[in-house]
């Protein structure tokens, strides 16, 4: 007798639409702070394309920012679209693409700016970083290596009133306070190892730069 096909798992469309409307609810209210944020210099109409390698914008701690960014996003969206069942495969591929797209509104929204611009390296870092969770998809291995993120106000924006009117460095905005973010980069270690020093080695430790 022929083995019977294993059902699939029915993506669940209620919980879909939950994801789809909480997406929009997010994307409304986060272009409501950037447009506050940022948005407030001449607008144009050609794209203006700006090759920012050189670090002088944050010393490139926003390129960091640009990938943890891509990869917190596609992730989130990954587990969202896997909770709606969707195969983690098809999950991930949804979750890498959709950030993406997200990712590239802003970066044409910047493109059109003057105080902004289309960033080259901002986009690269943007795709490589949505791109995490499918490649640990892909290649199930490199789930040793993960991103993480970490988050301290500096002074620079807590006192950024008493420091502006002293007329000294500040930040006004907490999505441009680099200062006071840490990103990690973390192995598991135990997959790594064999035999005995498999069995010792504590199950929640891992090494982080």
């Amino acid at each position: 007798r022929r083995r019977s096909t294993v059902d699939k798992k029915p993506v669940r469309l209620d919980r879909l639409a939950l994801i789809v409307g909480g997406a929009a609810t997010f994307r409304y209210l986060g272009y409501r702070y950037v447009d506050r944020a940022w948005y407030q210099g001449q607008k144009q109409d050609e794209i203006r394309w700006i090759n920012d390698w050189g670090g002088d914008t944050y010393l490139n701690l926003d390129k960091w920012g640009h990938f943890i960014g891509g990869a917190m996003l596609a992730q989130t969206l990954t587990e969202a679209f896997q909770w709606s069942g969707f195969r983690p495969r098809t999950a991930a591929l949804m979750g890498t693409v959709t950030s993406w797209a997200a990712l590239l509104e802003i970066e044409m929204r910047d493109a059109h700016f003057d105080q902004w611009g289309f960033s080259i390296p901002d986009f690269v870092a943007n795709s490589v970083g949505a791109s995490v969770p499918l490649v640990h998809s892909t290649w199930p291995s490199t789930q040793v290596v993960r991103f993480k993120f970490s988050y301290l106000p500096s002074p620079l924006y807590l006192n950024n009133d008493k420091r502006a009117a002293v007329d000294r460095p500040h930040i006004e905005h907490l999505i441009d306070d680099y200062e006071g973010m840490t990103f990690w980069l973390t192995l598991s270690v135990e997959p790594l190892l064999a035999g005995r020093a498999r069995e010792v080695w504590p199950d929640f430790l891992g090494v982080a730069l």
